[in-house]
């Protein structure tokens, strides 16, 4: 009887200590489950995540996103810097420029806060810019990984974007997923791989209908590395600061 004990109190403190407290609902859930994480197929369309596993568009450069409850503290400001296309589904955007990207709370080797919740685990704050969008805050950046990988997906919304062609300003919602290994210098063999969700005109056009609009904006993919000059095709993005208010 006194073994029987033994063994049911160790199983509990056992299972306790792979739990944590969620105060909020008033409820034990287990670490990494959060009832809140979005898994990446209910942010990212299938699009992307096909496409980039997709050996006949991707041949041996197929993206194996890293998954896992316990992804790296990936917090600060990073450049992805000089971006290169490496890959998409026919549409060819200049690259060339610079991809600033931020995720919440702080750097580990700076003390200052941007949001102070910073990361939680399998969420966080951020922010993005890139040319020809203005700079946009990431309401939700979901992650997932383990050790020092990492796979980072969410949504953005752009407002007031211009297409020259047809003069017209829209809002354009892109998908990101951003992946790599998290070091102390920025993130090595840095990915960025975007699909455009939906787009639609701030206001109607007489001469481009909706439809075709979209059909020509929707859906485009694009992926891009950083320019190594090393053996290893894919570069890091640097943790440096670009942000502003």
């Amino acid at each position: 009887m006194k073994k029987g004990f033994l063994f049911i109190a160790a199983l509990t403190l056992l299972l306790t200590g792979c739990l944590k407290d969620d105060m909020s609902q008033g409820t034990i859930v287990l670490m990494g489950t959060e009832s809140y994480v979005k898994s990446i197929e209910e942010v990212i369309p299938d699009t992307l995540l096909r496409f980039i596993a997709d050996t006949t568009v991707m041949g041996d450069e197929t993206i194996v996103l890293p998954r896992g409850n316990t992804p790296p503290d990936i917090q600060g400001e990073y450049m992805f810097f000089p971006r290169e296309l490496y890959k998409d589904n026919g549409h060819h955007p200049l690259a060339g420029d610079t991809l600033f990207f931020r995720f919440g709370g702080h750097q580990p080797i700076d003390t200052l806060l941007y949001y102070p919740q910073g990361q939680h685990n399998r969420v966080a704050p951020g922010d993005i810019h890139e040319k020809g969008f203005l700079q946009e805050k990431i309401d939700t950046v979901y992650l997932m990984g383990e050790g020092t990988r990492f796979t980072a997906y969410f949504k953005v919304a752009y407002k007031n974007c211009y297409e020259p062609m047809s003069h017209l300003y829209y809002t354009l919602t892109r998908g990101y997923v951003i992946t790599g290994t998290v070091a102390e210098s920025g993130i090595a063999n840095a990915i960025v791989a975007c699909v455009n969700i939906s787009a639609e005109p701030n206001t109607p056009s007489q001469f481009i209908p909706f439809d075709s609009f979209e059909r020509y904006m929707v859906n485009r993919i694009y992926i891009y590395r950083v320019q190594s000059n090393g053996q290893n095709p894919f570069g890091s993005a640097v943790r440096q600061k670009w942000y502003q208010n």
